[in-house]
């Protein structure tokens, strides 16, 4: 089955962007794009603007890791964050949610199949076929 949503993966990591892609394809969805930096994302965001955004918390204890979601969130108005944060997170419980970011979801980073497949479903309200 095709989806036809457009995916907007940003994450500095090679091997998590290339992971990530490669599952985003498993799943059939035929728009999925994957960049390194903000600025990347928001070019991008531009030409075509994204059903869901994949987003990697890169600091903790750092505001920093708001801004492109919310520069992302500015130019595209809304659209439902996935964001990746880290394991090491120092938040207790592991959010469900990021602060100050409407329509998001919180998964581990790196996250498995389950736990991405989980965050996707319930950002874009579909069910996906579960792939080995």
């Amino acid at each position: 089955m095709t989806l036809f949503q457009h995916i907007l993966i940003v994450e500095v990591g090679a091997p998590l962007r290339l992971g990530l892609l490669r599952q985003f394809a498993r799943w059939g969805f035929a728009h999925v794009t994957a960049v390194e930096t903000s600025g990347e994302a928001l070019a991008q965001a531009a030409a075509c603007r994204p059903d869901l955004v994949v987003l990697s918390a890169p600091w903790a204890d750092s505001q920093e890791s708001l801004n492109p979601a919310q520069q992302l969130l500015a130019r595209c108005g809304p659209v439902p964050v996935l964001v990746l944060v880290p394991e090491t997170w120092q938040l207790c419980p592991f959010p469900t949610s990021w602060p100050g970011i409407a329509s998001s979801r919180c998964v581990p980073k790196p996250p498995t199949p389950e736990q991405l497949q989980h965050g996707v479903e319930q950002s874009l309200c579909v069910t996906l076929a579960e792939v080995a």
